[in-house]
């Protein structure tokens, strides 16, 4: 029996196997490059800038510490500031009582109408203010006690008043001084001269000028203390001396370094 197959039924059958040998052909072509593809590694993905302002806050940029006179007073660094390292100073403290502090304000009202102010503490320096590293400091403080464990405590005389300038001529203090025939002071600074030479740090005043700064005014005043203001301060301070006879002497029990917000203790032989 003869099968009549129409054209358009015979021509779906060799559609249908021809489509479906072409779409074996693409498929095995295709799956090599599928392969490929998932082999190969893939892009990042862009991230999206920073913020300015997230930058800043890990900025590695150097933290500006010029100075700035007018937030304190107008006092101004005796040396540039640089990280890590610590200002540091060596000297006697000294407390100030009742006593004290009336003196100091009878010689500031002899003073109008400069305006001097109050110390923040009140010593007698054995160094200047000298710069050093962080890593000094422990050796440092080895070597002054090494030094001052063999010196002795002693007792000075307070003398006469007088007026200093810093370096820079910034600020002038108003200052009670201590007697020039005290001997031991001199080699209290001739132990830390020793120790700060082994860090190249320079020394202390030649000839030294030991005193206790009583307050301090803004700028270099000297020129305004005339002659008659002079005799009225030292006549002060002498009425004072005859009232209290015994503020005329400086006990000194121990020696203090200040190094940044750390203060060490200096003991003598004598008072271990």
């Amino acid at each position: 029996m003869l099968v009549s197959y129409s054209e358009s039924s015979s021509d779906e059958g060799e559609d249908t196997q021809s489509d479906a040998q072409a779409q074996n052909v693409l498929s095995q072509k295709k799956r090599p490059l599928e392969e490929n593809e998932s082999k190969q590694p893939q892009k990042k993905r862009s991230s999206l800038p920073l913020p300015d302002d997230i930058k800043q806050m890990f900025s590695k940029k150097k933290i500006d510490h010029s100075d700035t006179p007018e937030l304190h007073y107008g006092r101004m660094r005796s040396f540039p500031h640089e990280e890590g390292n610590w200002a540091t100073h060596i000297y006697i403290p000294y407390e100030a009582d009742m006593r004290f502090l009336e003196l100091q304000k009878q010689l500031f009202l002899l003073l109008q109408p400069l305006e001097f102010k109050t110390m923040t503490d009140y010593h007698i320096s054995l160094s200047r203010t000298v710069s050093i590293r962080h890593h000094w400091i422990e050796p440092l403080i080895n070597s002054l006690r090494k030094e001052f464990a063999q010196l002795q405590s002693c007792s000075c005389e307070l003398q006469r008043l007088k007026l200093y300038t810093n370096d820079e001529k910034t600020r002038t203090f108003l200052a009670v001084e201590v007697s020039s025939g005290c001997k031991t002071y001199e080699e209290y600074v001739a132990a830390v001269d020793r120790c700060f030479k082994e860090y190249k740090l320079p020394p202390y005043y030649n000839p030294p000028l030991f005193h206790i700064s009583i307050g301090w005014c803004l700028g270099d005043v000297t020129a305004k203390i005339t002659e008659k203001l002079n005799d009225s301060l030292q006549t002060q301070l002498a009425d004072f001396f005859k009232k209290e006879p015994d503020f005329r002497f400086v006990d000194v029990d121990e020696v203090h370094c200040k190094t940044g917000n750390k203060t060490f203790r200096l003991r003598f032989s004598d008072m271990e």
